[in-house]
């Protein structure tokens, strides 16, 4: 197949996480010539008629869909899908509508609601909501503010983190946050406590649960919030970086956790989810004297020196295939297993 591979239009002078596309490019398009396929790279823009054409021109049997802004704007990442669908063109990842769904905080957290999948109070967003809790409580609480569209921990930081207030004051101090958060933002309760990711795959049989991994706060002081904030995921010369490692090791003590959040990965009216084994042997250990080293299967290594918070030491910037291993794990199997699987589309094609 002759596959395109469309992401976003990408500058010199843009940030991280709008660079972060072209490492995942470039990991795409070496998994397709491992494969067996040909492809092509073409950068969307607001002007999809122009892609249209280009995709049309090169020949595209499929897009591999990488885009994650459109114009700079994280809420129009749904726009792709539909024009494929329009066109119609196959491609990889969410279809339109899921695409939609999720990418919008609020209206995701909603849907959850209509599922039993319980998630934290909120209030919002701004423009547009209201100063009431979602779920009615008029006392004084710990909030985290959010981009509603806006994703890859843009806007978040220490100051995100708001405390002893009730949802009216939350509310009202919104409007001072929108601008830094997309245009659009939002309050949660905040939850503090361990932090894992889960990642969910489509299967023909089902849905299918990646092993959950947890993001170790090493070295953080009692004054950092435990959050993964933009410092944590893009900024190479910040302690946060350096101290925010993911393990997929977990003592057998968690075992009960483990299979709760595995269990509940699955929506309610679906089919039981298909889990792949994870780790429960004695846990990996950070000590507060090392970073622990990335498997080379994810394209680099890395240890640092950690110091205190307030004077980190800091390693040579790596190049950007190390930002690779910040990667959710969904994105390292979808980017392998979504390629894997084209040979059989391409099949059903025929």
């Amino acid at each position: 197949m002759h596959i395109a591979i469309v992401h976003d239009t990408v500058g010199q002078k843009d940030a991280p996480d709008t660079k972060d596309v072209l490492a995942q490019a470039d990991a795409v398009a070496e998994a397709l010539r491992h494969i067996g396929h040909t492809h092509f790279r073409a950068e969307i823009s607001l002007d999809m008629a122009t892609l249209v054409r280009t995709l049309s021109n090169g020949g595209a049997d499929l897009v591999f869909n990488l885009v994650e802004s459109i114009g700079g704007k994280g809420r129009l990442i749904h726009l792709l899908p539909y024009c494929l669908d329009a066109v119609p063109l196959p491609y990889t990842g969410a279809p339109a509508q899921a695409m939609l769904l999720t990418s919008n905080k609020i209206m995701a957290k909603k849907w959850m609601e209509t599922s039993a999948i319980v998630t934290p109070a909120w209030i919002g967003p701004f423009p547009g909501g209201n100063g009431k809790d979602r779920f009615g409580s008029a006392d004084k609480s710990t909030w985290i503010v959010k981009s509603v569209w806006e994703h890859a921990s843009i806007g978040l930081g220490p100051e995100s983190i708001v405390k002893n207030l009730t949802a009216d004051a939350a509310y009202a101090a919104l409007a001072g946050r929108a601008p830094a958060l997309g245009g659009a933002c939002f309050a949660e309760a905040f939850v503090d406590g361990r932090e894992f990711n889960l990642s969910l795959l489509t299967a023909p049989d089902g849905p299918e649960v990646l092993p959950p991994a947890e993001i170790i706060f090493d070295g953080y002081t009692a004054d950092m919030p435990r959050i993964v904030d933009y410092r944590a995921k893009w900024d190479e010369a910040a302690y946060e970086f350096h101290h925010t490692p993911r393990q997929f090791d977990f003592d057998t003590t968690d075992g009960d956790l483990l299979d709760t959040m595995l269990i509940s990965s699955a929506t309610s009216n679906g089919p039981a989810p298909r889990c792949r084994p994870v780790n429960r042997s004695t846990p990996t250990s950070f000590p507060s004297a090392t970073r622990p080293v990335r498997p080379k299967s994810r394209r680099c290594s890395r240890a640092t020196t950690a110091s205190t918070p307030s004077h980190p030491s800091t390693p040579t910037p790596p190049s950007i295939y190390a930002r690779m291993e910040r990667w959710p794990s969904w994105m390292w199997t979808t980017t392998t297993a979504t390629a894997a699987r084209i040979s059989s589309i391409a099949a059903a094609m025929c």
